[in-house]
C-alpha cells in the first residue's frame, strides 16, 4: 500500500492543492519513514533529530535534507491543527544546521540599468518578440519564470486591465490577478495580432516554434533573460525583474496593502524583504530630520 493511501498521511497529503505537491510530500514522507523504521507521527524528538544528523553524516545533499525538514514541519503543523497532537517533535531536528545558506534576494536593477535592458529588446520577429515580452512580463508584471511560461492570450482582460496568473501556491480555480501597465497592454496586444496574422493557432503566449500546442519551459524563459542580459552587459535572470518591480513599489507612496496586492506576497513582511536602504539615503534622511 502506498503511503498516500494510509492514515494520517493520506489526509495530510490530500490537504495539498496541487498534484505535484502531493506527489513530492508522499515521496519524502515515505523516505523519512523508511529511514526512521517507524511511522513518522510516532517518532519522538530525539529520533527525528538523529534522523537529520544521520542524513547529514551520510553526505546527503543539503537541499535534500532541507526538503525533509520542510516536509516534517508541514506535517506536524497539520497534525497540531487537526487536533491529533499538541506538540511538534520536529522542532529540534529542524534547527540542525545542514550547511545550506538561506536564499538572498537578487539585487534590484537601477532605473538606468532597467532602461538599458528595455533598449536592448528586439520586437521585429515572433521569436524575438517572445523573448522581449518575457522580459516585460518579469519587470512590468513581476512574474516568476514558471508563471511567464504558462501565460495564455486569454489570460489578458483588456477591459479590466488585469492579467490572470496561476501563481505560486495557486490553482486554475484560484488564480492571481495582476494589473497591466498601458505599455505592457500595448505590447501584449500587438504580439497577439502578430501571431494571428501569421496564421498560428494557439492560446499560449510563449508557444514553441514549430509546436504551437506546447509552451516553452521555465528554463527557456531563464535562458532568454540571460541572453538579453549578455546583449546589454548586465547579469540578468528572471527574479531580478520581479525584485526590481517590488523595489520600485517599496519606493513609491502607494499604500502597503495595494503594493502587496500587486506583488502577490502573502504578507507585508515578505514584500518588505525587498526593501534595501542605501547608506546615503539613511544619512540624507537623518540630516533632514535632525538639522
Amino acid at each position: 500500500m502506498k503511503i498516500s493511501d494510509e492514515s494520517p498521511y493520506k489526509e495530510f497529503i490530500n490537504s495539498k492543492k496541487k498534484e505535484t505537491t502531493r506527489e513530492t510530500y508522499a515521496y519524502n514522507l515515505a523516505m523519512i519513514r523508511r529511514e526512521l523504521g517507524k511511522e513518522v507521527h510516532k517518532a519522538n524528538k530525539s529520533e527525528l533529530r538523529d534522523f537529520i544528523l544521520k542524513c547529514r553524516d551520510k553526505g546527503l545533499k543539503g537541499s535534500t535534507i532541507q526538503s525533509y525538514k520542510a516536509v516534517l514541519a508541514s506535517f506536524f503543523k497539520w497534525e497540531i491543527q487537526s487536533g491529533h497532537r499538541e506538540d511538534d517533535p520536529s522542532a529540534l531536528a529542524r534547527g540542525i544546521d545542514t550547511g545550506v545558506a538561506s536564499k538572498i534576494n537578487p539585487k534590484a536593477l537601477s532605473q538606468d540599468e532597467q532602461q538599458n535592458i528595455f533598449d536592448c529588446l528586439n520586437w521585429d520577429t515572433i521569436q524575438e518578440y517572445q523573448k522581449s515580452l518575457a522580459i516585460y512580463s518579469s519587470f512590468k508584471l513581476g512574474l516568476r519564470r514558471f508563471e511567464i511560461a504558462k501565460l495564455r492570450f486569454s489570460d489578458a482582460n483588456f477591459e479590466t486591465g488585469m492579467m490572470k496568473v496561476v501563481g505560486k501556491g495557486r490553482s486554475e480555480e484560484e488564480p492571481d490577478f495582476v494589473p497591466m501597465s498601458e505599455e505592457y497592454k500595448k505590447r501584449f496586444l500587438e504580439f497577439k495580432r502578430m501571431v494571428e496574422a501569421s496564421g498560428i493557432l494557439t492560446d499560449w503566449v510563449f508557444f514553441k516554434e514549430g509546436a504551437s500546442d506546447f509552451h516553452y519551459h521555465k528554463w527557456n524563459i531563464w535562458n532568454w533573460h540571460k541572453t538579453i542580459g549578455k546583449r546589454c552587459g548586465i547579469a540578468l535572470h528572471t527574479h531580478r525583474g520581479r525584485h526590481s518591480l517590488c523595489t520600485r513599489l517599496n519606493e513609491s507612496e502607494i499604500a502597503l496593502f495595494t503594493k502587496q496586492k500587486i506583488s502577490r506576497h502573502k504578507s507585508p513582511e515578505m514584500l518588505l524583504r525587498y526593501t534595501k536602504i542605501d547608506n546615503k539615503d539613511v544619512i540624507d534622511a537623518v540630516h533632514k530630520a535632525i538639522p
